[in-house]
């Protein structure tokens, strides 16, 4: 009994198997691609160029063809949204081009075909660099990164990711020279570039990130006296308000705002800010404005000498010097008296009461 019962099972057993083996080869005959069904899509390469502090330009290639049915979208979460707005690309060469706006630290790439999906997780370069020209018998120019404390470089940056270039122009492309690259993520924050060329003032930060996958480039850095000229400041009533005002002109097509913040300790916050932003084409002046009453109605402010800084939209900042002032100008606004001060040939403000 116990051999007719192994007999009968290994019967059933061969069945399966033939059965098996027909239904694969039925798939194979009738081109069935089991690898094209479990296929993963991947977002192969980005390319992110800064344009305003949260404005950015993006070149995107997938292993998506793109086609009359492909979607992108730009979202916070993994999870896409049901309201989820598709945005306008254009495809150059294969490439998705597009900007976006992108108000948060870390978000999504998303492209969709049907059901062809590709997803990249990223991450904003968490950093404000600047450029400084540092006079002396050897002149040269310093690009300093300002990596923010408490982030993590390694979501927007490879550990040697870190590269400085310079450029003729405003516009990063194939003919910016390399300053500097491969620079180790930690323990470096500033380059030198001790061969400055009058001729290539604009100098661009550039990290590669997962591993050379993701490039972002920043916003063209400049000094000072090759963003402005002319400028002068002064301390006056504006609608029997304390206003700084700054004017001069844009050597290069531009915007500008007025930033006054202190860091002094004794306020225990960064007090900050900033006023309208005006912008102008290359030779055309500006005035620029600030009601300076937030920080004379901050009481604990009192006496402490406030920066004034020139910002753009792209988050560059540019110290201003005292000789474009009167330093010895001061206004009184509702019994309190506001003036110019100096400290290392550069402009502050402070009030009394």
């Amino acid at each position: 009994m116990k051999k007719n019962f192994k007999i009968i099972l290994l019967l059933v057993l061969t069945t399966l198997l033939v059965a098996c083996l027909c239904a694969c080869s039925q798939d194979d005959t009738m081109g069935f691609d089991r690898n094209e069904f479990y296929q993963a899509y991947n977002v192969t390469e980005v390319y992110v160029e800064q344009k305003e502090t949260n404005v950015y330009l993006y070149k995107i290639k997938t292993d998506i063809e793109i086609s009359a049915n492909t979607k992108v979208y730009v979202t916070r979460y993994e999870k896409l949204p049901t309201n989820a707005e598709a945005i306008t690309f254009t495809n150059e060469d294969g490439a998705l081009v597009f900007t976006a706006t992108v108000p948060y630290e870390s978000y999504f790439i998303r492209v969709v075909d049907g059901d062809k999906n590709a997803l990249m997780p990223m991450a904003k370069p968490m950093f404000a660099p600047k450029l400084e020209k540092v006079n002396g018998i050897m002149p040269s120019n310093v690009v300093t990164f300002n990596f923010v404390e408490g982030t993590s470089w390694s979501s927007f940056c490879d550990p040697t990711g870190k590269a400085v270039y310079r450029s003729a122009s405003r516009q990063f492309d194939a003919q910016a020279e390399v300053v500097a690259k491969n620079i180790q993520i930690a323990g470096v924050d500033s380059t030198t570039d001790a061969s400055p060329d009058a001729n290539k003032p604009y100098y661009f930060v550039v990290l590669t990130a997962k591993n050379g996958v993701v490039t972002y480039v920043s916003t063209p850095l400049m000094d000072y006296d090759s963003a402005f000229k002319d400028v002068s400041a002064t301390l006056e009533k504006v609608n029997d308000k304390a206003t700084l005002v700054i004017t001069g002109k844009f050597k290069v097509a531009g915007d500008v705002a007025i930033e006054v913040y202190s860091e002094d300790e004794k306020l225990g916050s960064v007090t900050e800010v900033v006023g309208e932003f005006v912008s102008g084409s290359a030779g055309e002046s500006f005035r620029a404005t600030l009601d300076l009453t937030s920080i004379i109605n901050n009481a604990s402010g009192k006496g402490i000498w406030y920066d004034i800084k020139l910002a753009t939209k792209a988050g560059l900042l540019f110290d201003i010097p005292s000789n474009v002032a009167n330093t010895s100008d001061s206004i009184l606004v509702d019994g309190t008296t506001v003036k110019f001060e100096t400290w290392n040939n550069l402009l502050k403000v402070s009030y009394t009461f």
